[in-house]
């Protein structure tokens, strides 16, 4: 496994979404993102051990949590599927926010996040005031 920044290289472009679907192994490629902080990371999640060895949604609500994310969608009734995670509407989350406010609005858009989208950047504009 290598990292996300042995790949790509933050100081010169952006990850502005991260989409993470890899069976299971979705929290090992969250740990080693460094200093990477996307406007939105969706990535599937399971809240009982859907693969083997995997993580469950406990694990990776602490880890972005800690990174300054929280979920604005978690998964159905089944409880295994897609998570969506944005910025914490905290001083945190103004720093990931503010590094591309017009991208974190259309990233929240299509991924059909409007009246948070509206919500979140209203929240942020209006944070240092």
């Amino acid at each position: 496994m290598k990292r996300i920044y042995e790949v790509f290289d933050p100081i010169k472009s952006t990850i502005h979404l991260l989409k993470l679907d890899t069976q299971g192994t979705e929290l090992e490629i969250l740990e080693v993102m460094g200093v990477i902080r996307p406007l939105l990371i969706q990535c599937e999640v399971s809240t009982f051990e859907f693969y083997k060895n995997q993580k469950i949604l406990i694990d990776i609500l602490g880890l972005l949590d800690s990174f300054g994310y929280f979920p604005i969608v978690l998964p159905s009734k089944h409880g295994h599927g897609d998570a969506i995670f944005v910025p914490k509407l905290d001083s945190i989350g103004l720093k990931i926010y503010s590094s591309y406010p017009v991208a974190y609005k259309a990233i929240c858009l299509i991924c059909g996040l409007s009246e948070f989208a509206n919500f979140a950047v209203d929240f942020y504009e209006s944070y240092d005031q």
